[in-house]
């Protein structure tokens, strides 16, 4: 379970503000879905960054959060410790997608 980290509800809400003032959003597009759209607020990527780093693994967010590892320094490894640090864990990955 998520921990309630000052930096990741300071993440949601301006995930949520972003999204409600217009911010592109596509279920499809791994830079700008719901978990793609957080990803920019943790860490200030863009879109088009989280996308490429998104392309070095394989499947949507909830398989890339299944077969993260931590101990590995791939680009897409840097997202997710990212998101670690602001109290995120693989299966809340899963949960903000669905």
């Amino acid at each position: 379970m998520a921990k309630a980290t000052i930096e990741l509800i300071t993440a949601l809400r301006l995930t949520a503000d972003n999204l409600r003032n217009g911010a592109y959003h596509s279920w499809g597009h791994h830079g700008a879905c719901n978990c793609g759209n957080l990803v920019q607020s943790v860490t200030k990527f863009t879109k088009e960054e989280i996308l490429q780093y998104a392309h070095t693994g394989a499947g949507e967010w909830t398989e890339l959060a299944i077969e993260y590892c931590a101990t590995t320094h791939a680009p897409l490894s840097l997202v997710f410790a990212k998101l670690e640090e602001v109290g995120l864990n693989s299966s809340d990955i899963h949960h903000i997608e669905y």
